[in-house]
């Protein structure tokens, strides 16, 4: 039941009431922004009581830390050896872990490597020159230090220089490169450079 004033009868002041509240955290707010020992005053918690708090606390951490030092000394001076074993041992651990980690990686880039070098001829022979290209760049990505994605790039750009009249200049730079590193032997470079000049 409202009254025509909108109250509830038996609760007067409960519009006020959160009001009163908010104007008490908005004045504590201003004071502790004036003064930040404020907000120890309601307490009863004064200044030098804090200060004398900090001073107590400091002296129990220094001596814990003393404590911490002396025993840590002893400990050393007694169990140093077996310490340092232990971290001798973490570490080979470690060595252990990555070694085969390494080893991992590289046997899965060794097979990638072969799946790509196989896609790459069976794309060569079938005369799909683009797939071709794409399939030994990825291999030579996944192993640069493998010749034979190089032959099979060459030789790929090479048709494609032959066929389509594409990348030349880019067949006649890795003819180059197979020459200079003496990947291939002088006949089979011959023949691929009969090829680009037979254009």
């Amino acid at each position: 039941m409202l009254l025509s004033s909108g109250k509830i009868p038996g609760h007067s002041g409960t519009d006020f009431k959160p009001r009163k509240g908010f104007n008490k955290v908005k004045s504590f707010q201003e004071n502790l922004a004036k003064d930040p020992a404020t907000k120890y005053k309601g307490r009863n918690y004064d200044r030098n009581q804090r200060l004398k708090d900090t001073k107590v606390y400091k002296g129990i951490a220094l001596g814990i830390a003393i404590l911490l030092a002396l025993t840590g000394g002893v400990a050393a001076g007694v169990f140093g050896d077996s310490v340092s074993q232990v971290i001798q041992y973490d570490k080979e651990v470690k060595a252990g872990l990555a070694i085969q980690k390494e080893n991992r990686e590289s046997a899965e880039k060794k097979d990638a490597f072969k799946i790509l070098l196989k896609d790459g001829n069976n794309y060569l022979q079938s005369n799909q020159l683009y797939e071709a290209q794409i399939a030994f760049e990825r291999a030579i990505k996944v192993l640069p230090d493998n010749t034979h994605a190089y032959i099979g790039l060459t030789k790929t750009l090479v048709a494609q220089c032959h066929s389509l009249r594409l990348n030349c200049e880019q067949a006649i730079d890795y003819i180059q490169y197979l020459q200079e590193a003496k990947i291939l032997p002088e006949q089979k470079i011959r023949s691929l450079t009969i090829q680009l000049s037979s254009i």
